[in-house]
């Protein structure tokens, strides 16, 4: 171990950040992920950076999962891959959570089975247009963060799009 990076190391790889985020740019590639919220992406400088790990915290019941999972909308939606690790809640229950918003409606509606018939074509509708997209609940995850970072490196390199050979 050769110890923290000095500053010019560091301004060495800020700058290489710089150059490939403008050449990104140019090319019409996005470098970061909108969360959806227009003030928290300006404050976060542009959005959730790709390939980073990103966790809400704070105590139960202060709304972590809900915007969360906006933000997990929102992402998969835009055509990005998102892994969501859950240690209150299931996969079913937060993917319905996902669709009752994506289709407008009510969750609890949808728990009590008083949905209406066009709530319900919502909800398919919602199903259909999510169906596509590229989300990964995991409620099995550890709280050891270098866990985590192994399931997510796994999981980006199993749904990496694979290139055609001919």
């Amino acid at each position: 171990d050769t110890g923290p990076p000095t500053m010019p190391e560091v301004l060495e790889r800020v700058v290489a950040q710089l150059e490939g985020a403008m050449i990104a740019s140019q090319e019409g590639k996005a470098i970061a992920v909108s969360s959806g919220l227009p003030g928290l992406d300006y404050a976060i400088g542009g959005g959730w950076r790709k390939k980073r790990i990103t966790s809400l915290c704070a105590r139960s019941g202060r709304g972590k999962t809900t915007l969360g999972l906006c933000f997990a909308r929102n992402a998969i939606l835009s055509g990005q891959r998102v892994v969501y690790f859950s240690t209150e809640a299931g996969p079913e229950e937060l993917v319905e959570k996902i669709v009752a918003n994506e289709g407008s409606v009510n969750s609890s509606k949808l728990i009590n089975g008083s949905v209406t018939e066009a709530e319900a074509d919502r909800f398919m509708a919602a199903v259909q247009r999510l169906s596509t997209t590229h989300l990964i609940v995991d409620d099995k995850a550890s709280r050891d963060i270098d866990k985590i970072a192994k399931r997510v490196a796994e999981f980006l390199r199993d749904t990496e799009p694979k290139e055609e050979t001919k």
